[in-house]
């Protein structure tokens, strides 16, 4: 459908619709996931700014937005059977996604061809939202939260996992897990954490990372993926070469895609777009999780052949 709503424009100067007259067009993805992660943890990020960048996705083709809702520094997410956890887990009271918030993002999403997939990251990366465990008479939830020194308990500050000693912790991911289910439902696909092993989607930190490039907010010089990633090299970075450098017997139907994560510990509702790269990056991407006209290699190139644009009645555009 996004291929037939970019064959119609509007020109500004005659205030003319213009339209393919006729057109040849052979158009399939070249992988059935092309994929957006954006973190809204680290920064909170407005739903009108994730709206923004579902419709970017979907003029682009990516089709997944891949949505990690919490992290050690925040829990954004407002559940009924749990209301402590966002009382406890939230900069402010009003940074938070009610459930309201997140079914009405789903469908957004969903008529403009775009999947929610929601993430509750676990074991590890949990922290703030978690601390009223032992008020409640259910014990310690997480263990090293906020720790210090932190280089000693982790990656990033701040740090924190879950108990998995505590026998209560299951019950209250259960419920978790549910109130997600219902929100985000139907689901095809849950993301449970694991820090970013990802078994078959490629999103390597080389090339996709959309934070790469800034100063560094922990320590001196550059953040830790830095140079900054050109399109060139976005563009460039096919899952499939990759695959192959690895090893030369690739069974190429178990690559379900790619994608492109930005991490918000130096981004916001007021820089996201900038922060993706002017979304330049993302149309690079989905070139190559969506196709990829100058690579044979990659099933599912786009070839267009239009023949004329009809502006109006009386005037035409080869």
């Amino acid at each position: 459908m996004e291929t037939l709503a970019q064959l119609i424009d509007y020109e500004e100067i005659e205030k003319k619709l213009m339209i393919v007259n006729s057109a040849d067009i052979k158009d399939e993805p070249a992988f059935p996931y092309r994929g957006l992660m954006l973190d809204t943890s680290r920064n909170f990020i407005t739903v009108e700014a994730i709206k923004r960048t579902i419709d970017t996705m979907s003029a682009n083709k990516l089709n997944t937005f891949h949505w990690h809702i919490t992290d050690s520094y925040t829990f954004p997410l407002a559940l009924k059977s749990l209301p402590k956890m966002a009382y406890y887990g939230t900069y402010s009271p009003r940074q938070v996604y009610l459930p309201e918030d997140v079914k009405g993002l789903v469908e957004y999403a969903r008529v403009r061809g775009v999947r929610v997939v929601p993430e509750l990251d676990a074991p590890a990366h949990v922290g703030f939202g978690w601390q009223w465990g032992p008020q409640e008479g259910l014990g310690n939830l997480t263990v090293c939260v906020d720790q210090e020194p932190w280089q000693e308990f982790c990656l990033q500050p701040p740090c924190g996992q879950l108990n998995i000693a505590n026998q209560n912790i299951y019950t209250i991911l259960g419920k978790i897990y549910q109130e997600m289910l219902d929100m985000f439902g139907p689901l095809d696909l849950f993301h449970f954490g694991g820090d970013e092993k990802y078994r078959l989607i490629f999103s390597n930190k080389d090339a996709w990372y959309l934070d790469c490039g800034f100063s560094a907010w922990v320590g001196e010089g550059l953040n830790s993926c830095s140079p900054y990633k050109g399109w060139q090299l976005v563009y460039d970075n096919s899952p499939k070469k990759i695959a192959l450098n690895v090893s030369t017997e690739v069974d190429f139907s178990l690559i379900l895609g790619g994608e492109a994560p930005l991490w918000t510990e130096q981004a916001d509702s007021l820089t996201i777009d900038g922060r993706s790269t002017a979304w330049s990056t993302i149309a690079n991407v989905s070139s190559n999780a969506a196709s990829r006209p100058t690579d044979s290699s990659l099933s599912g190139a786009t070839k267009t052949k239009a023949d004329v644009i009809v502006i109006d009645d009386n005037l035409k555009r080869s």
